[in-house]
């Protein structure tokens, strides 16, 4: 499976690939590295490594994927990973990344891991973060993450899709700085959109006001990081 991902990405043109359930224990640390070395002008934008046997031990490759100059990658998926402890670092990482899609299923994500993730969008724009299947994650706890954002949102956009573990988290107050968030937004498509579930659409078969906002996000995120520099 090494050999065969890594083959992909040198000789073949992809956008998207998908190594999902394919990674054997105790060659997540090899795999990682092959497809690290491979991203270099890459045009892949797309990466799945669901139930990848991902962990702490991990970080150092998870920050080199997300760093990695030349890459083209804005969207990454890491569902059924054992993330806790290695959500501060993996934050930090994303301040400076392209990513602007984070797929973050039955990941082990907490309070505090969630509120390390949404400190990255004081700083860039995001697509889209689906959160899934965590459910140590609060209602109270999502209050400080929204919160945070509607401190944020004057300066620049920093979400539009969220997708939650239950509704149970959308309650009253949480709803309310929703609604605040977007009463400063002036274009519809671009509003935050909250909803509990999983985000089952294909990355490739957005709708035509979708595409137009990963395209944006991204030009939005590039202009941030411009401008920090």
């Amino acid at each position: 499976m090494i050999n065969y991902a890594t083959t992909l990405l040198s000789r073949c043109k992809i956008t998207f690939l998908t190594l999902t359930s394919c990674i054997l224990p105790g060659t997540t640390s090899t795999t990682l590295k092959c497809i690290i070395e491979e991203l270099n002008n890459s045009p892949l934008e797309f990466l799945a490594l669901t139930n990848s046997h991902i962990n702490i031990t991990h970080v150092h490759y998870l920050i080199l994927l997300v760093h990695k100059q030349n890459s083209n990658l804005i969207s990454l998926n890491l569902s059924d990973s054992d993330l806790n402890k290695a959500m501060p670092l993996l934050s930090s990482a994303l301040i400076h990344s392209k990513i602007i899609e984070m797929h973050l299923e039955e990941c082990n994500i907490d309070d505090d891991g969630l509120y390390c993730l949404f400190e990255v969008l004081r700083h860039r724009t995001f697509c889209m973060i689906d959160i899934d299947d965590n459910p140590q994650i609060t209602a109270l706890g999502l209050k400080k993450c929204l919160s945070m954002l509607l401190e944020v949102e004057h300066s620049h956009p920093t979400l539009y899709y969220l997708y939650l573990s239950t509704k149970s988290l959308l309650n009253e107050e949480n709803k309310m700085i929703i609604q605040q968030i977007n009463s400063i937004r002036r274009i519809k498509y671009r509003r935050l959109n909250v909803t509990d579930g999983p985000s089952t659409k294909i990355e490739d078969e957005l709708t035509e006001p979708e595409a137009k906002l990963v395209q944006w996000a991204a030009n939005q995120s590039n202009l941030l990081a411009n401008q920090r520099d």
